[in-house]
């Protein structure tokens, strides 16, 4: 098992020890469950946002494949827009050839999302994803996370237990 995978174990397994729930199951499960309230709230408030909102409203009514995970990855990223926070703080995203300073410079916490920058199949608003990772204090922590949903659960238990860079 390489050290990523083994990372990623740990923390649920850590998780588990500490509130004898699984980490990712509690937290997709709370997510199916308000995935599709969240999205409801932000479509009937969507005039009080910036257009940030609207782009990523209209993002998700684009797509075709994989509604559900499309569905989840809205709901989430919605959450920052929604209590008028700058969302490009929580979720960063950065090309694949940008330098790792640049990446994570300013991000004291966040989910980074690496993309392809010359992918000439994928549509501007659908940019094919090379890695998810989490970033603390401007550093990566944990890369190679599956999707959104599930780097979003991992934060807190960084902070939680006071894992941060060179731990």
């Amino acid at each position: 098992m390489n050290y990523e995978k083994d990372l990623h174990w740990k923390i649920c397994e850590e998780f588990c020890r500490v509130t004898t729930k699984d980490l990712l199951w509690t937290f997709r499960a709370a997510l199916d469950k308000y995935s599709p309230r969240l999205l409801r709230l932000y479509r009937a408030r969507k005039g009080y946002f910036s257009q940030d909102m609207d782009s990523l409203l209209e993002k998700l009514d684009e797509q075709t494949s994989d509604m559900a995970l499309h569905q989840k990855r809205t709901a989430l990223e919605g959450l920052p827009i929604f209590v008028r926070e700058n969302s490009k703080q929580l979720f960063p995203a950065c090309l694949v050839t940008d330098p790792e300073d640049e990446q994570t410079r300013g991000v004291q916490m966040g989910v980074l999302t690496v993309v392809e920058d010359d992918d000439d199949d994928a549509p501007a608003w659908l940019p094919t994803i090379t890695n998810i990772a989490i970033v603390l204090e401007e550093a990566i922590v944990l890369t190679d996370i599956p999707d959104l949903p599930t780097a979003f659960a991992y934060p807190a238990l960084f902070l939680e237990h006071g894992v941060s860079k060179g731990t």
